[in-house]
């Protein structure tokens, strides 16, 4: 059964929610901790959250301004998820920290959201990207390597 508009801006709300008292949880533990942080100090700010540890440090990396998004970037996410009346999941968000800031992270969360990719799609999709990269990077190198012994 396929779900009538209002029923889906009603769940891509809820996610932008969620997803938004994330970021703002992050946000608490990057003020509290930093990039680093002493042993101990981000698992006992984890506990006043109710997350894990784990959980607390993907938190802090996702509202890093090098490699998270800034509440500006959010917003021009919610704006996209509202758009297309579906969202990413905290999960999917996530993963795209591991693709640089950029054209790339950009281009890869709108196949997400557009071909309705799962967080396992996004994560074969990212590492069969990343494998692609090394591929080239590997020939490039050996075809330089090949060309400096020739003299």
């Amino acid at each position: 059964m396929k779900m009538s508009t209002p029923e889906r801006a009603d769940q891509v709300e809820k996610a932008i929610k969620s997803i938004q008292e994330r970021h703002d949880i992050g946000q608490e533990i990057l003020r509290q901790c930093g990039m680093k942080s002493p042993p101990g100090l981000i698992v006992k700010v984890a506990k006043e959250h109710d997350i894990n540890r784990d959980t607390a440090q993907k938190l802090r990396a996702m509202v890093s301004e090098k490699t998270g998004y800034t509440q500006s970037e959010l917003s021009e996410l919610f704006t996209l998820f509202r758009k297309e009346g579906k969202a990413l999941s905290m999960r999917h968000l996530t993963l795209l920290l591991s693709v640089p800031k950029g054209k790339q992270r950009d281009r890869l969360t709108r196949e997400a959201l557009t071909n309705k990719w799962s967080s396992h799609q996004l994560q074969t999709e990212i590492l069969a990207r990343q494998e692609a990269v090394k591929k080239v990077a590997a020939s490039l190198l050996s075809s330089r390597v090949r060309c400096l012994r020739r003299g």
